[in-house]
């Protein structure tokens, strides 16, 4: 019964694994941003030369973007829906964006600098421990949701700074030499409801008469849903 319960689950994981490989080889160019929902302990390894997304363990399934979302244009997104509490891959995504899972740990990151102010590595919307193992030889940069809980472990993550963008409480735990640094952008409020956020005033005074209005922030979407960092030139 427990073999056949498991030779089930591989079977299943196996069948969204080529799905989602032959997706990926079918489309050009590398992902610009991967959405993670949900799960409970998740497992990502950046890899620069096999599938933009590789399902090893686990399931998911392929989340719509919603079609004009601004921050999507001329970017590629894809968003998952993790199934099962225990999900890894390998991605060579340019940005992951985690929305809900409790743990997360990133390995084999390796470049010369990891996201930028305008284009984050990661995006944490939610209460999250995560984990960085790999090396940014000048600096990482990461965004976090300004009500979220966070702690960063990255005394395996060797690089000289770490910015911290949206959340100056966030827990970060770093190796010798490491510099962390907070910046607090603009950002808007956001308020709980039992029907999940919505967006509240301004942090910022208003706008003078006739000037072109703030656009908001990554991470403030009216639904809820992880919105990652802003579509200017991603930065490996």
């Amino acid at each position: 019964m427990v073999r056949s319960c498991l030779d089930k689950f591989f079977t299943t994981a196996a069948v969204f694994l080529v799905c989602m490989a032959s997706a990926a080889a079918a489309d050009e160019g590398k992902v610009d941003c991967l959405v993670l929902n949900e799960g409970g302990s998740l497992s990502v390894n950046i890899d620069h030369e096999a599938y933009p997304l590789y399902i090893s363990r686990g399931t998911a399934h392929r989340v719509p973007r919603k079609e004009r979302v601004p921050f999507d244009t001329g970017i590629r997104v894809i968003e998952l829906d993790i199934g099962t509490r225990a999900f890894s891959l390998d991605t060579d995504a340019r940005q992951i964006a985690l929305s809900g899972p409790k743990e997360a740990n990133i390995s084999g990151i390796d470049t010369e600098r990891w996201g930028s102010i305008t284009y984050p590595a990661i995006y944490m919307d939610r209460d999250c421990r995560l984990v960085l193992i790999g090396r940014a030889n000048q600096s990482a940069v990461i965004r976090v949701n300004p009500l979220a809980r966070v702690t960063i472990d990255a005394r395996k993550f060797v690089t000289p700074e770490i910015t911290i963008m949206g959340n100056s409480r966030a827990n970060v735990i770093t190796r010798d030499g490491t510099d962390v640094s907070f910046y607090d952008d603009i950002i808007q409020k956001r308020v709980v409801v039992t029907s999940g956020w919505f967006g509240g005033a301004p942090s910022t005074p208003p706008a003078p008469p006739n000037s072109t209005p703030t656009p908001p922030p990554p991470g403030m979407t009216p639904d809820g849903s992880a919105q990652p960092g802003d579509a200017g030139a991603p930065t490996q």
